[in-house]
């Protein structure tokens, strides 16, 4: 059985490295546009020939609201949606695909998927300078924040889409809140003061 889970991606990765924060919301899966995005991954996958594994796929959604394919890789989602997919649905897209190309048997996988919470990661690049404060974020929701930084360093700016100042999971059992916070964290949030640079 083909398991498909979609999320949202903030922004363009390039952004990320031009110091705007990136971030990652899985969809929810009974939504009308997940499930066009779904049918859509999966023709894709089959016209490919190859659905045996574990597959990261990228599509946009246009103006006109039309599907558009983009590109796949034959791996998991990449940062922090394995985790994100995980505490959401309850699928772990590692183990699953270890399995399969390990010729295992796979668990069989829920017909459909009722989240009791749902998970988003957001991370925050680094500039240059030296940082003044490491902001703490007003949000409604239940968080985790692991900064790689610290109060007094020299960074430079963020040059690959690992190479980042901060990461937050965020969870809640309320998806409109839990997207509100995105939004936030996304847009307006400044996650680091500098002393110095530009």
């Amino acid at each position: 059985m083909l398991t498909a889970l979609a999320s949202r991606c903030s922004r363009h990765t390039i952004e990320f490295q031009n110091g705007k924060n990136l971030g990652s919301i899985p969809l929810r899966h009974e939504d009308e546009t997940t499930q066009r995005l779904i049918a859509f991954a999966k023709k894709a996958l089959h016209a490919l020939g190859n659905r045996e594994g574990c597959f990261h796929m990228e599509l946009f959604l246009s103006n006109s609201d039309t599907i558009v394919f983009l590109e796949v890789g034959a791996r998991a989602a990449g940062l922090f949606t394995v985790p994100i997919y995980r505490d959401t649905f309850g699928i772990n897209l590692l183990e699953l695909d270890f399995l399969i190309q390990s010729g295992l048997k796979v668990p069989k996988q829920p017909e459909s998927i009722v989240p009791e919470s749902y998970s988003f990661f957001i991370v925050f690049p680094k500039r240059e300078g030296q940082i003044k404060a490491l902001n703490t974020p007003e949000i409604q929701s239940p968080y985790r924040l692991d900064w790689q930084v610290e109060e007094g360093e020299q960074t430079r700016q963020t040059k690959t889409n690992v190479d980042y100042a901060g990461m937050m999971q965020v969870w809640n059992k309320d998806y409109d809140g839990l997207r509100r916070d995105f939004e936030y964290l996304n847009d307006d949030f400044i996650p680091i003061q500098y002393s110095t640079g530009p």
